[in-house]
C-alpha cells in the first residue's frame, strides 16, 4: 500500500489487474444506457407543457443594458440559457418560460414578452429566407446540370468528335447531386430549423406573481396551420 501526502491510502494493484479492471470500466461504459425520452419529460414536461425556469435578480438579466427603450435586445446570456435548455425539448411540446426573482412592472412584463417574440420572430423569419434561398440554390443546380445534358446530347447528333465529354458529364453529375443535396438533406434542416424558430416565437412568458400556467393551448391559428 501507498500513503499519500493526504494521508489517503492507495493500494498498490499489479499492471495486469490494473488493466483488467479498467478495460472491464470501459465495457461497463460502453453499455451504459438511459432513458433520455423518459428524463427529458421528467424534467420539462408537465401537462403536455414544457417548462424553462429561471431565476433573475434585475431587468437587464433579460433586456440588454445596451438596447434603447422602444428597441429592446434581449440579453445574450439570457438568450443562451433558454436555448440550451430548449434545445432538449420536442418541438411539438409548447414551452412556458417562467421567470422568478425579481417582481416587475406591468409596462416591464409587456417589453419582456415583446421583445422575447419580436426575436424569436426574427429567427424564424431567418428561417424562412434560408429555405427559400435553398430551394432557389438547389433548381438553379439541377436546371444547369439538365442544361449540360441536353447540350452535350445535340452537340452529339452532329458530330462523333465531342472533345471533354466526360469532364462534361462529369459536371452534369455534379451539379444534378449537388441540387438534390441542397433540396433534400440542407432543406431538411432548415424546415427543422425553421419549426424550432416557430416554437420558440410561440413561447409563453410567465412571471412568479402571475397564476400559473397549466393547461395547453393552441399556439398556432387556423390561418398559419392552413400555411
Amino acid at each position: 500500500n501507498l500513503i499519500e501526502p493526504s494521508g489517503v491510502i492507495r493500494s498498490k494493484m499489479p499492471f495486469k489487474a490494473r488493466s483488467k479492471r479498467l478495460k472491464k470500466n470501459l465495457r461497463q461504459l460502453k453499455r451504459k444506457k438511459i432513458e433520455g425520452e423518459k428524463y427529458i419529460k421528467d424534467f420539462y414536461i408537465e401537462n403536455d407543457l414544457a417548462f424553462i425556469t429561471c431565476n433573475v435578480r434585475r431587468y437587464n438579466d433579460i433586456i440588454d443594458p445596451f438596447s434603447s427603450e422602444g428597441y429592446e435586445w434581449p440579453n445574450k446570456d439570457f438568450v443562451r440559457f433558454v436555448e440550451s435548455n430548449a434545445e432538449y425539448i420536442p418541438v411539438e411540446y409548447p414551452i412556458v418560460l417562467e421567470i422568478n426573482g425579481k417582481t416587475f412592472t406591468e409596462n416591464e412584463k409587456n417589453v419582456i414578452r415583446e421583445t422575447i417574440h419580436d426575436y424569436y420572430a426574427l429567427k424564424m423569419g431567418d428561417a424562412q429566407l434560408a429555405i427559400g434561398a435553398n430551394r432557389w440554390k438547389a433548381v438553379t443546380l439541377i436546371i444547369t446540370g439538365c442544361l449540360l445534358a441536353v447540350g452535350v446530347d445535340l452537340i452529339a447528333r452532329f458530330t462523333t468528335r465531342l472533345p471533354f465529354r466526360e469532364a462534361v458529364i462529369m459536371l452534369f453529375w455534379l451539379f444534378l447531386w449537388e441540387g438534390i443535396d441542397c433540396l433534400i438533406l440542407d432543406g431538411r434542416r432548415l424546415r427543422e430549423k425553421k419549426t424550432y424558430a416557430a416554437q420558440m416565437a410561440n413561447i409563453t412568458v410567465s412571471f412568479r406573481d402571475e397564476p400559473e400556467i397549466t393547461e395547453f393551448s393552441d399556439v398556432v391559428s387556423d390561418e398559419d396551420d392552413r400555411e
